[in-house]
């Protein structure tokens, strides 16, 4: 199974998790034809799509890939109501903490902490094993056993944010923002400590602002914290995410 990162940003987000055969999209920040790209358009392995919440950069395209008959699992408010008789019959309102299936893919949708409603994905498949996938939130109130890979949120590291305040890079609304509703690399390391990461193989650190972050140190510091190796998701990256690598 591989990681496609097909965006990573707040130009728009896409992933695509796939083993050639089951695909699984995850967000739809952008055009349908970006993910029918990188699967070499073999769309009849998509099983499902996945949004994390209603912001354009995670789901301005969401209708692209619904008038496609695809199964959009996605938490309220996503998918506006003047919509939905072109739905199809498809599942775009999925319950937190109620598991669903696509063929072999098993995703378990939960609350995460964000100023709209947002969900995390715990994703599960023969050949990746256990997956979770965060972002948008200032903290994840669910702790995990047994991930074999996450997924998660870097956006900001708050020294960084704070000296851009306070050079007058960015207004005190903004600061207030990201600290409320996204994910330091403070909080990622904390998220990590606090779950068994025994059987965890890889660390992706998703959605970096392109100015309160730093890659390299972002690496460094949760490989050193953590001894796991990590990736950075940056457009047109794949990385393993196999069960056992």
């Amino acid at each position: 199974m591989k990681l496609q990162v097909i965006g990573s940003s707040s130009a728009g987000n896409g992933y695509v998790l796939t083993n050639g055969s089951e695909t699984l999209v995850i967000e739809t920040g952008l055009h349908y034809r970006e993910v029918k790209k990188a699967i070499n358009y073999n769309v009849s392995s998509i099983n499902a799509v996945l949004v994390s919440h209603a912001h354009s950069d995670h789901a301005a395209y969401i209708l692209e890939y619904l008038k496609e008959g695809l199964e959009v699992i996605a938490p309220p408010g996503v998918v506006p109501s003047s919509y939905a008789n072109m739905l199809l019959n498809r599942s775009t309102l999925n319950e937190s903490g109620k598991a669903v299936r696509a063929g072999r893919f098993q995703i378990l949708p939960f609350n995460v902490v964000h100023d709209v409603p947002c969900y995390g994905y715990l994703i599960q498949h023969p050949d990746c094993g256990k997956v979770v996938f965060i972002t948008d939130t200032h903290y994840s109130p669910v702790k995990f056993k047994g991930v074999n890979h996450f997924i998660i949120e870097a956006n900001y590291s708050e020294s960084i944010l704070e000296y851009n305040l306070r050079r007058g890079k960015i207004n005190y609304a903004y600061y207030e923002r990201v600290l409320r509703s996204h994910m330091s690399i403070e909080t990622s390391l904390k998220l990590l400590k606090a779950n068994d990461l025994t059987n965890t193989r890889s660390i992706t650190l998703i959605h970096l602002s392109d100015h309160n972050s730093d890659e390299r140190l972002f690496k460094e510091t949760i490989t050193t914290q953590t001894g796991i190796p990590v990736n950075i998701a940056d457009a047109g990256m794949e990385f393993n995410l196999s069960v056992n690598f």
